[in-house]
């Protein structure tokens, strides 16, 4: 696997991770609750927590319905790879939590192999 396709898989880890972290920042700051959403999306406040866990895996659709529970809009952007990524990749000296970076705990990594391997099966 080239590292320009495992560099493309963190950072697809780590938008659909940043995107879920945002909703539920904005359901607190916004003061709803679990239940609140809950009811709004007639399931179960368990279901809702299920969601909000990072290493849950929702459908499109199920985003949209949260972020539109809790009064929030989800935007998409899709561009060409073209190895813009490749240049923020840290070095050696300065790895840390930015895209180039190992993942942080083993969910992540499974994440990104399984992006890889839809790319390998595909």
């Amino acid at each position: 696997m080239t590292s320009e396709s495992r560099l493309r898989a963190r950072h697809l880890v780590e938008q659909d991770r940043e995107l879920r972290f945002e909703l539920v920042r904005l359901r607190e700051a916004s003061g709803v609750s679990r239940q609140d959403v809950a009811i709004r999306l007639g399931i179960s406040r368990q279901a809702v927590a299920k969601f909000e866990r990072l290493d849950a895996d929702p459908r499109l659709s199920t985003i949209r319905r949260y972020a539109h529970a809790i009064g929030a809009v989800v935007s998409h952007s899709v561009e060409k790879d073209e190895g813009q990524l490749v240049g923020d990749a840290p070095s050696s000296e300065t790895a840390g939590s930015s895209v180039g970076a190992e993942p942080v705990d083993e969910v992540a990594k499974v994440e990104e192999d399984f992006f890889l391997g839809v790319i390998r099966r595909g």
